[in-house]
Order: structure tokens, then sequence, then C-alpha cells
């Protein structure tokens, strides 16, 4: 009697009757006993053979490769081998003497007579577990071009049954994963400090484990949590409800690529990596002597030597006093903001439509780089990064068209939040600590640059429209496009002093104002 493994597999714990283990292992112990071979071994496997990774059935082959059983049975050539690779390890066995049985087709693959039959049984069961795999593929590609996500759903959601379903957002979780972001694009906070912070917060896997510090990581990586999914380095949109809005997630991959700081800094100078000097593209650097604080650039052979703080404060002040309206104007425009309604359908129409076009270019360009793939003037790689650039483009557009249509009332109250900002701007910003007065520049200008000896404030919207509106007594024609950018010589430049404005250049300001406010969702104030 021969000393021989058996070996029984399904590719899943789904697998039912007909080909279960307790059925595959009555028939592999039955043939045995009639061909008198003594079962002294059995291998169990889980697992799809098409996956090419079988622990079981490795540690079988090493086994029979060392001489320590003289052959095995399985229950059928499909369940041993549905690759190619598998099969060739098998069939170099039979050829060494190894008695290689099948218990349902009846063959030892030791006799040459049989090894034929047994090779087509083979090819028959490698293609169609090809073919199996391939459908599995278009199946799970269709889905996620539908914007399904085919797979479980990441923390923070839930599965509606089969993959089919759209995830939905799991109301108790879903608050500790905007927290997660929050802590990690606004409040700076490290992932192991999240991660300390999540354990009192009990976030857990589906599994039911506490999530850990690369699951932290995970999160703020997926963009699932942004209404995108993405599958191999692609980037589908998709149909589920976002938890969090594409510009956070965005912010979160700008800290975690290092292009941008999530941390405050110890030292208490005021635009520390706020000047850039624009010969050497640097920052400039602070430093404290006799009482002043100067900003010095880092290239000894720069035309930019140094910048004393209390004058680029007092450009900021001309500036902000700038911005600021009289009270017979800001009162206007409070009345043009309470009659808004009435002319609310038109803008709103509007907007949508410019919306609505650059959504169709997007995806006109989507089409196109598909056919760029296609034709083979762009690679995979090329294909997957611009596509995947293009996509959250897209749906940042997406998401303020929507934003348009169902949050009137927020940005209604943005423009009274803005308009009641403005009637005490520079005491604002003279007001506030060290920390508040960064944040308020920050808000206010988008970057302060320095070249030579000029200063230059490149001003956010909607600041710039109130900065320009002396430019409104200028005909549409001959109106020049408002200064977004402001340049300072040194020691040389008066503050700037905008005209009052008569009632029809109001309502001009106005509409703008409305447009800018629109159009910019959610404002940076």
């Amino acid at each position: 009697m021969k000393n021989v493994y058996a070996y029984v597999r399904i590719s899943s714990k789904k697998q039912d009757e007909g080909v279960s283990l307790d059925v595959q292992k009555d028939v592999v112990a039955r043939y045995a006993l009639s061909k008198n071979l003594k079962i002294i071994k059995w291998f169990e496997e889980i697992h799809s053979a098409s996956k090419g990774v079988r622990p079981k059935f490795s540690e079988m082959m090493i086994s029979l490769s060392e001489g320590k059983a003289e052959g095995c049975v399985f229950h059928k050539i499909d369940r041993i081998s549905r690759n190619d690779r598998d099969w060739m390890t098998i069939n170099e066995l039979a050829d060494a003497g190894f008695d290689m049985c099948s218990a349902v087709e009846n063959i030892n693959l030791k006799e040459s007579n049989v090894r034929l039959t047994a090779d087509i049984q083979a090819v028959i069961a490698s293609n169609y577990s090809r073919n199996l795999a391939s459908e599995v593929r278009k199946g799970i590609y269709g889905r996620l071009n539908q914007g399904i996500y085919p797979f479980k759903a990441p923390v923070g959601y839930l599965d509606n049954g089969k993959g089919g379903k759209l995830k939905t957002i799991d109301q108790k979780k879903s608050p500790i994963i905007k927290n997660i972001f929050k802590l990690y694009t606004e409040k700076g906070k490290s992932i192991r400090e999240i991660h300390a912070l999540m354990q009192t917060a009990d976030l857990r896997t589906s599994r039911g484990k506490k999530v850990t510090r690369n699951g932290i990581n995970a999160i703020l990586n997926n963009p699932f949590y942004a209404g995108l999914i993405k599958v191999k380095g692609e980037i589908y949109k998709g149909k589920h409800k976002a938890i969090i809005p594409i510009q956070t997630y965005n912010r979160g991959q700008e800290i975690m690529l290092g292009k941008t700081n999530g941390k405050r800094h110890k030292h208490e100078y005021l635009f520390r990596k706020m000047i850039r000097c624009t010969l050497c593209n640097r920052s400039l650097v602070p430093e404290k002597q006799k009482g002043h604080v100067y900003y010095r650039c880092q290239t000894k052979t720069c035309l930019t030597k140094t910048m004393r703080e209390d004058l680029i404060v007092r450009y900021v002040t001309d500036l902000l006093q700038a911005i600021q309206l009289p009270k017979n104007e800001l009162n206007e425009l409070e009345s043009h903001l309470n009659t808004e309604q009435k002319e609310w359908v038109q803008a709103k129409v509007e907007i949508l439509n410019t919306l609505s076009m650059q959504i169709g270019d997007y995806e006109a360009r989507l089409d196109k780089l598909t056919d760029a793939l296609i034709d083979g003037i762009v690679d995979k790689k090329a294909y997957q990064a611009k596509r995947e650039k293009l996509i959250i483009e897209q749906r940042s557009l997406e998401e303020q068209k929507k934003s348009i249509q169902t949050e009137k009332g927020k940005i209604l109250q943005q423009m009274k939040y803005f308009l009641e900002l403005l009637k005490h701007f520079d005491f604002t910003y003279d007001l506030g600590n060290h920390d508040e007065k960064r944040d308020f520049l920050k808000k206010v200008f988008s970057n302060l640059e320095v070249k030579g000896k000029e200063i230059v404030f490149t001003i956010r919207s909607p600041y710039y429209d109130f900065l320009n509106r002396d430019m409104l007594h200028y005909c549409a024609l001959k109106r020049v496009r408002a200064r977004t950018k402001i340049v300072y010589l040194t020691s040389k430049s008066s503050p700037i002093v905008p005209r009052k404005l008569r009632k029809s250049e109001l309502q001009q300001l106005y509409k703008q104002f409305y447009k800018t406010v629109a159009l910019s969702s959610p404002l940076n104030y």
C-alpha cells in the first residue's frame, strides 16, 4: 500500500453543495481505498486557483518533491489546477514516478495512455478560469464606470447587499470621519495625534477592530469620502454621497505630500513663509535685529536684500483701509441684499450655464484623452495621471453647481457676513492676536512677493472687487480688468484711496459681488 497525500479545494467559503470540502473528501477517500492507497495527510484549501497563490498546494508540492509521500489523490483536475504553471508542476511529478490521481476522472497521470485526456481537461479548466476572471473584471469595471463601488465599503459607509448596490453613509461613523479630516487639514494634527484621539471615539472597522495609524492614513488618502472612487490608480466618479467636500480632500493631499504645512510654528514672525522673492523663488527668512524684524532673501547675490516688517504692515493697513467701505455705501449694498430674491433667477441661470459649459468641456477633454490612449499618443501612466486630475477638477465644478442650486440661503448669508466684516475691516485685523492676524492675511492675500525694492500683494476674491470699486465709473467697454496685484515701491508709495461711488456704481458693485460669492463656494473669509 502506497502512502499518498489527499488534496481538496473550494474557491471560497460561499461555495455550496456538490463541491463542498466534505463531498470532495468522501469521493477522494473512496477512490484511494479502491486503489489500495493510504492517505497519510489531508491538504484542505479555500483559495482560487486562478490567483496562483495557494499555500496548502505549495506546501504539498514541496513535501512531495522531498519524497515524504509517493503521490497525491485529488478530487478533479479543475480542483488541483486552473493555470498552466501548476499543471506543469503536477506533470513533472508524474513523470518522476509519483502517483498523481484524479478521483472523479479515475485516472493516474503516471500512466502515459491517459495523459492526453488529462491535458485536455486541464486546458479546458484553465480556459474556463481565464474566461471567468475576464467576465468578473468586466463586471467590476462596468460598475465602476457607473459610479458604483463593487467592493467592501470603507469605514464610514454601509454595504447594502451585493456589489451592485450603492454604499450609504454610516450616520454613526461619518461624523468621526469628518472630524479626522478636520483635525488633519484645519487643526494641524499629525496622524499619530489623530490616532490617539480616535481611541476615545472608538472608531472601528467592519470587522470590529479599532482603526490603527495605518487605518487613519488610509482614510485620509481615500477619495471615496469626497465622492470619488480610486481603484488601481484610476479615478471614477462615484454616485454615492460624499462625507467631505473635494476641497477638504485636496487640502489633505497637499499636506500629505508636503506642499503645505498643517502645523503652527513656534516663532512669532507675522509673515513667516508668506513672502516670496520672485527673483530667486525662495521664501524670505525673518530675523530680529535692534528691535526690528527684517525679512531677508536667502540668496546672497539676489537684488532683493531686506524688507522691514513694520513697512509691510503699513502697506497691509493701507490696503485693508482701501477695501473697507464708508457707512453710507455699505447701507446701500445691504439694501440691495434685502431685495436680492427678485434678481436671483436670472443670475442663477447664467452661473449654472457657465458651470455646465465648463463641466461639458471637461467631459470632452476626458473623451479626447481616452482617444489619445487608444491611438497610442499617451501611455497608460500619463493617461491615468491626467484622467485623475481632470475628474477631480470636474467633480469640484459639479459640487459648485449643486451648491448653487440648493444652497442659495448660504450664499446670501455669506454676503451679509462679509458686509458686516467690512464695517470694521481694518479694526478686525488690528485687534487680532498673532495667529488670528496670520489667518486674516491668508484670507485676504493669496501671495506676498518681493522683487528688489518692490513688494507685490495679490488680493483674493471678493476683496479685490471692493479694492477696485473706483473703476466702476468707466463704461463696460473701457473698464480695465480689476487689479488683483498691488505693487508698492519701498518708502515711495502712497495709500490707495478709492473715490466715493454713485448709486448706479454701487448697484454694479453689488452685482459683481454677488456673482463672485456665488462662484466662490465656499468663500474664504
